[in-house]
């Protein structure tokens, strides 16, 4: 196993005086993870992780004899001075190649994009989605989780592997943002080259999507969904 920034390279977050409280963990059922994980090649999966260095899924990804690369991309963005929009989106599209060099070589039977590709935002995650499809090996999945209700934390969360294949989410701040509410045709535009064939809304407002090469489901297109009424799963 192995990860592109040190364990100790991010400091836990925490509120300052006089912010909104932290939430409490929510636990989210993801039966697309669990199916995802149940058909993972054992042994010798390779999987890259989006999150930061957590012991629950590193032990998780051990038990299944896979190959786990840890990328913490908040904190690659952020040591980058990329985690904010830069003022040219061309910045961006430049820089991803090199945030991502590590490894250049290995490609993925399953990638965790978790939530960030909310907090990248309809312009910036594109670039990155077309990157992870050059590194997705034939019949890889991405799993992401979208935001469907009125609000969603201000920072990424910690997303923790528990029994099951279920999901712990552990919030950072009590800071909250307005989610880009992605539909699920958008989900798939927004990865090139990707469908979702599968997709789960949870009682805590977020959608999971499993997105596998496009080519290999041989799916129609989509129709462009209305978007939902919102509702309000975060205080603020």
């Amino acid at each position: 196993m192995s990860w592109l920034r040190r364990s100790g390279a991010t400091s836990p977050a925490t509120d300052d005086v006089g912010s909104p409280a932290i939430p409490a963990a929510i636990d989210h059922a993801s039966p697309g993870l669990r199916q995802v994980m149940e058909r993972l090649p054992r042994p010798g999966a390779s999987v890259l992780d989006f999150g930061p260095v957590l012991a629950a899924n590193i032990e998780c990804f051990r038990r299944l004899q896979a190959r786990l690369r840890l990328l913490d991309l908040e904190g690659t963005l952020v040591d980058a001075g990329l985690w904010e929009k830069p003022a040219k989106l061309s910045l961006w599209e430049e820089s991803l190649p090199r945030l991502l060099a590590a490894g250049a070589d290995e490609h993925y039977d399953l990638v965790l994009a978790w939530d960030f590709p909310n907090y990248l935002g309809r312009e910036r995650w594109p670039a990155l989605a077309r990157l992870l499809v050059e590194r997705l090996k034939p019949g890889g999945v991405v799993h992401l989780l979208a935001r469907s209700g009125r609000s969603m934390p201000a920072r990424p969360g910690h997303f923790r592997i528990t029994a099951g294949e279920a999901v712990r989410e552990e919030p950072r701040t009590g800071a909250t943002l307005e989610p880009p509410r992605f539909s699920h045709g958008e989900i798939e535009r927004l990865n090139p080259g990707l469908a979702a064939a599968r997709s789960f809304l949870d009682k805590h407002g977020v959608q999971e999507f499993v997105l596998e090469h496009a080519g290999e489901l041989n799916l129609p297109p989509r129709p462009i969904a209305q978007l939902r009424k919102p509702r309000s799963y975060y205080p603020g």
